[in-house]
């Protein structure tokens, strides 16, 4: 069965898992909504952090000497 060069260039296997995926990202859709999601944390636990460091109060953590 020939495939075409389209199909070749626009699909190929996942570079996370190996399931075929687009090629344009590398990844299959699994992978991609797992990365957003990993990703909307990381933003999320940043902005919570932001947050509570600039809340005026008693700091915890390592006191300046």
């Amino acid at each position: 069965m020939r495939v075409s060069r389209i199909y070749k260039l626009t699909f190929g296997p996942c570079e996370h898992c190996g399931r075929t995926g687009s090629l344009f990202d590398k990844q299959c859709g699994a992978c991609q909504k797992s990365r957003r999601r990993q990703i909307e944390r990381l933003e999320r636990d940043r902005e919570r952090a932001r947050r509570l460091a600039s809340r005026p109060g008693p700091r915890m953590g390592p006191q300046p000497a």
